[in-house]
This record gives C-alpha cells, structure tokens and sequence, in this order.
C-alpha cells in the first residue's frame, strides 16, 4: 500500500509541475498575443492616418488640376478670340501715351505725329 501511495503521489507530482508548466506556457502565450494584437492596432491607426493623408494629398491635387484646366481653358479662349490689328494697337498705344503726356506736361509744343 505504502508503493501505491508513494507512486500516487508522484503521479500527483508530474501532474502539478505539468499543470504549472501548462499554465506557465498558456501565460506566455496569452501575453503574446496580447502584444501582437497590440501592434496590429498599431498598424491599423497608421494605416488609417497614412490613408487619410492619401486622400488629402490626391484631393489637393486633383482641385490644383481642375484650376489648371479651367486656366488652360481660360487663355485657349482669350487666344482663339479676335486679335486686334497690330497698327491700330499702336496707334491706340500712341494717343494713351500721348494724351498721358498732355495732361503732364500741358500742350506739347510740337508733336512728332499727327493725331488721326
């Protein structure tokens, strides 16, 4: 009876240092996971972040697009329109200048061009 009980509580004995092994184990693998899901919401913020500031970059561009085009559309009218005729734009030039100079100066007194 005494083996029996002797071999017993041996097996008792494997059986709690198991049990501590076991439980030593479970708690290391529970802090393990703990940390892994810790980084994966890590990860998951700056995913978010950097999806966002995609999003603000790609909107900013595309708005400085489409006031680039309405720009381009904006001088490809002005350039398709009419255009005027080179002397009457000088002509024009030269009585702005002239009548800037009159109201200066007074009446010049001689006028290298006649007024038309």
């Amino acid at each position: 009876m005494q083996v029996e009980l002797s071999k017993c509580n041996e097996a008792v004995n494997v059986a709690i240092s198991a049990n501590e092994t076991l439980q030593s184990s479970a708690a290391k693998l529970t802090e393990q996971i703990r940390e892994q899901n810790q980084r994966i919401q890590d990860l998951m913020r700056m995913e978010e972040t950097r999806t966002e500031q995609k999003n603000e970059a790609l909107a900013k561009v595309l708005q400085k697009e489409r006031q680039l085009r309405e720009e381009v559309s904006r001088l490809t009218m002005i350039a398709a329109g009419p255009r005027p005729d080179k002397e009457v734009g000088c002509e024009e030039a030269y009585r702005i200048l002239h009548d800037h100079a009159v109201s200066v100066r007074g009446t010049p007194k001689s006028s290298r061009r006649s007024a038309r």
